[in-house]
C-alpha cells in the first residue's frame, strides 16, 4: 500500500481513508484490552492530541493514532489474526514510552487528577533530564 492509499479495514471489509502522512520511520503499535478507553486516557490525563481514531457502529475503537509532539502512536485493542492482545495484569506493561514534556511536574499532577497510578514521582537522572513511571487509571491495562 502506498501512502495515502486507501485501504481495507480487516475486521469487517469496509474502506478507511489514508493514514496521516507523513509518518516517523518507527511508529509504536500498543494493544490494550479496552483501546476506546485508552485512547480518552492518553488524550485527557497525559496530554496525547488524537490524530485519526478508526471506530465501528457502537464507537469502540479499532485503531488510534495520537501524538506527542513529533511523535506518533498507534493503538487499538489485541486482535487475534493479528496474533496481539492487550495486558491482562494491571500490574505488568509490555513497552514503557519517553515522552518529552515542557513541565514534568505539571504532567505529573495531570495525570494523578486523571486517575493514573504512580509508580515513581518526578525524579532527575543522571545526564539531565528526569521522568516518573505511572500506570493509566484502572480497566486501561497494557499502558
Amino acid at each position: 500500500m502506498a501512502v495515502g492509499d486507501a485501504s481495507t479495514f480487516p475486521l469487517d471489509g469496509r474502506k478507511v481513508g489514508p493514514m496521516a502522512a507523513p509518518l516517523p520511520p518507527v511508529v509504536p503499535y500498543l494493544y490494550y484490552e479496552d483501546a476506546t478507553e485508552a485512547l480518552e486516557i492518553l488524550v485527557r490525563a497525559f496530554g496525547f492530541a488524537e490524530v485519526e481514531a478508526v471506530r465501528d457502529d457502537e464507537g469502540v475503537v479499532w485503531h488510534a493514532q495520537v501524538r506527542a509532539g513529533d511523535g506518533l502512536v498507534w493503538i487499538g485493542p489485541g486482535i487475534e489474526d493479528f496474533g496481539t492482545r492487550g495486558v491482562t495484569d494491571s500490574e505488568w506493561a509490555v513497552c514503557r514510552i519517553h515522552v518529552q514534556v515542557d513541565d514534568l511536574d505539571a504532567h505529573h499532577r495531570r495525570a494523578v487528577a486523571e486517575g493514573a497510578t504512580v509508580r515513581s514521582a518526578p525524579a532527575a537522572h543522571v545526564g539531565g533530564g528526569g521522568d516518573h513511571t505511572r500506570r493509566p487509571p484502572a480497566g486501561a491495562r497494557g499502558g
